[in-house]
């Protein structure tokens, strides 16, 4: 029973943040548990969510930002802007968590996965998402291809600690999507995600053979990393610290780089203050980045 309470308590939320948005004119597209509890499961309620993400569109950020605030949703203190501008700038998510404090919600305005190195930009996910019935109301989901892409780079994403949950997901999108391989092989091209979607498939072979079509595999096999993803892709020490700083010199521009910087090692006081309750004080915010610097070491 409180299973069933708590899958109808997040349907709720679900469908009045939807309502709420598309009253201003903002789109979410529904990702991981809010979609694939009705997509991939019999009964929804089975398939346990600890929170919703959702994607929206990057332009409608600060709307999404302004109006949620004005609604009584509360922005996750760690999501506060260390700089201005610094989210919307260099940053992919933030959370709410709804007035009643009962769902967190995170917004994606685009997907990033393993130090931000493989994205899944908005606009083609946009594209071709498809609306779905979502036990009576119209619900904006990916496409099957970039449905399995994103469980794929997630997994990838926290492959030495992915739960059974995240492996279940992934098994029923390959024996369940109606997947066209050759779109998903050019998008996987397009979006060079090539390495990372054939090591969680050769893992997903290895549980169940026959998961992926041989002539998908073998085209994913054929892919040539360069040498930073090669260390990447071996997920070996120094492997996340590298696509981290690999992406930053891929997507942000050098005169951007001070901003970055600034933003990221020192943060202004509303920022501390607002997450004392994690780092204490500014020398704890420090300790905490060289923790996590180690921690990707």
């Amino acid at each position: 029973l409180a299973v069933v309470r708590l899958y109808n308590v997040q349907e709720k939320e679900t469908r009045i943040l939807a309502q709420l948005l598309a009253g201003v004119g903002v789109e979410v597209i529904l990702l991981k548990g809010g979609d694939i509890r009705h997509r991939l499961y019999d009964d929804p309620a089975c398939r346990p969510m600890s929170d919703l993400d959702v994607l929206i569109a990057p332009a409608d950020l600060e709307k999404v930002r302004t109006f949620l605030t004005r609604e009584g949703y509360v922005l996750a203190p760690w999501d506060l802007d260390p700089q201005p501008g610094f989210t919307s700038r260099f940053d992919n998510d933030i959370a709410f968590v709804t007035p009643a404090q009962n769902l967190y919600i995170d917004f994606h305005w685009g997907l990033h996965e393993v130090g931000a190195y493989y994205r899944l930009p908005y606009a083609p996910l946009r594209a071709r998402a498809a609306v779905r019935d979502q036990q009576g109301w119209a619900a904006l989901v990916l496409a099957p291809e970039h449905l399995l892409m994103h469980l794929s780079l997630h997994t990838f994403d926290e492959l030495e600690t992915a739960g059974i949950l995240k492996i279940l997901d992934l098994d029923r999108a390959l024996r369940s999507l109606p997947l066209d391989w050759d779109l998903f092989l050019a998008d996987a091209a397009t979006f060079h995600l090539q390495g990372p979607l054939f090591r969680i498939f050769q893992e997903m072979e290895k549980l169940r053979p026959q998961s992926v079509p041989a002539g998908v595999m073998a085209r994913l096999a054929a892919y040539t990393p360069d040498w930073s993803e090669r260390l990447i892709l071996r997920r070996e020490s120094m492997s996340l610290l590298v696509a981290s700083l690999v992406a930053l010199w891929r997507y942000v521009p050098v005169r951007a780089w001070p901003a970055f910087f600034k933003g990221k090692l020192w943060p202004d006081d509303d920022y501390i203050k607002a997450n004392a309750w994690e780092f204490g004080n500014r020398a704890g915010y420090l300790r905490h980045l060289l923790r996590r610097a180690q921690d990707e070491t």
